[in-house]
């Protein structure tokens, strides 16, 4: 499978499907995931970092903090990483099933 980021294409060795991509604007860095990792891209170092989600990722941002959240379906929660190094911040239960997440200004 092949993305293209910040003009330039990688091809990203998975055997699952990306589902989706999130831009932190703040530091330029680029986060997608695929089965039950989140994938991080910097463009400055042209490195990719792989960490541990939960069970059935489907919806992902990141906040003007600094953070990455994502919406894990199979495990009923929202897990808070922080985008730096990819360390889990906290585990928040949100009920059935949790397809998306989105983080609003305030």
């Amino acid at each position: 499978m092949s993305v293209r980021l910040c003009g330039c294409s990688y091809v990203v060795a998975t055997r699952h499907s990306l589902r989706s991509l999130e831009a932190d604007n703040s530091f330029g860095n680029s986060f997608l995931f695929t089965e039950n990792n989140i994938l991080k891209y910097n463009p400055r170092t042209r490195q990719w970092q792989q960490f541990a989600a939960g069970s059935n990722p489907r919806g992902i941002a990141v906040d003007g903090d600094g953070f990455v959240w994502v919406a894990n379906s199979g495990s009923n929660n929202v897990m808070k990483f922080r985008a730096s190094d990819g360390a889990r911040i906290g585990t928040y239960p949100v009920g059935a099933h949790p397809i998306g997440v989105a983080i609003d200004s305030d």
